[in-house]
């Protein structure tokens, strides 16, 4: 197995319809991303791709860093299902999965890479002296059926909303400015630094029929709250939400979200995931919705100075 550059359209290459593509690995990732966004695959002696996944390469205060790219919970990595037999499958698995270690390996600079929930077994990482570390995230089996889902929610949330739905209105948007405007709001009031140009790009980009969805909330005739979900291949992503709390009664946000979890189901979607959850303000934000932690794996790794400085801060990755 060879790790090479995945060029032209990636569906094409994987031998994949368009709309069996996973979310991250649509072509829209590259302008959205811009510079240092790769995407690889794993080749076969016959040139036959059997994996692709993203690597994003930026520099964090001045130290080079790979890692899967803005936006994405994970490096979207995807496999061709070959062996049957359960033995022969884990044994490819591994194959490919030291494959992609020795690769990492070989550059130059820190890594901090996730897997989608699905790779469950990153041995062979650990062997090559990866560190491998558990995070999680939210996902709701969307075959449930909404009233069984939505009497999964905690119950103050679930009254938040029934008294938001009392004095305000939720609905569908294919503005990408009222999800911005809501988004821009959290993270003035968090003091936290916003980057607009990538935020916009991946409104524009799937915010559009059959790739993503929208909705906000509407209290006192103004918009209060939004959330923005993407979907591929089965699965829809919370991707992007916010609360105008100048506006926004308890319940604006949850009442957005729920909007986006009723259309998942709607569409025949599967799987909703909230894309991580390991900050513990909104991983208990998350948690109301009742949907199942579901964990999945990063690797990280660093040279040795770089990782004993870096224990200070982020010992539990390093």
């Amino acid at each position: 197995m060879t790790v090479a550059p995945l060029t032209g359209d990636t569906a094409t290459a994987l031998g994949l319809a368009p709309e069996a593509l996973p979310l991250f690995l649509r072509e829209e990732w590259r302008a959205i991303v811009g510079d240092g966004y790769e995407r690889l695959a794993v080749l076969n002696e016959d040139g036959k791709a059997l994996a692709a996944f993203n690597l994003h390469r930026t520099r964090r205060a001045g130290l080079r860093l790979i890692s899967h790219p803005a936006f994405n919970p994970h490096c979207g990595l995807w496999r061709r299902p070959q062996a049957k037999n359960p033995a022969k499958a884990v044994g490819e698995a591994k194959k490919l999965h030291t494959t992609l270690a020795e690769y990492m390996l070989a550059q130059d600079g820190m890594v901090h890479l996730a897997f989608p929930p699905e790779e469950t077994d990153l041995q062979p990482w650990a062997w090559k002296g990866f560190k491998v570390v558990a995070q999680w995230t939210y996902r709701i089996d969307l075959g449930q059926g909404l009233p069984t889902i939505r009497a999964g929610y905690e119950d103050k949330q679930r009254n938040a909303i029934k008294k938001g739905l009392a004095g305000g209105t939720v609905e569908t948007t294919d503005d990408p400015d009222r999800v911005l405007n809501a988004v821009r709001s959290t993270f003035a009031r968090k003091g936290k630094g916003l980057d607009e140009a990538t935020t916009s790009a991946l409104l524009r980009a799937f915010l559009k029929p059959g790739l993503g969805f929208a909705f906000v909330t509407v209290e006192n005739g103004k918009d209060s709250a939004a959330a923005f979900c993407a979907h591929a291949a089965g699965t829809c992503y919370y991707l992007l939400g916010g609360v105008d709390k100048a506006h926004g009664s308890n319940g604006a946000g949850a009442m957005a979200v729920d909007a986006c979890i009723g259309q998942a189901h709607a569409l025949g979607l599967p799987i909703f995931d909230f894309e991580g959850s390991m900050l513990p303000e909104v991983e208990r934000y998350f948690r109301t919705f009742g949907g199942t932690p579901t964990p999945y794996f990063t690797v990280n790794r660093a040279p040795f100075l770089t990782e004993v400085a870096l224990k200070k801060k982020l010992r539990h990755l390093f």
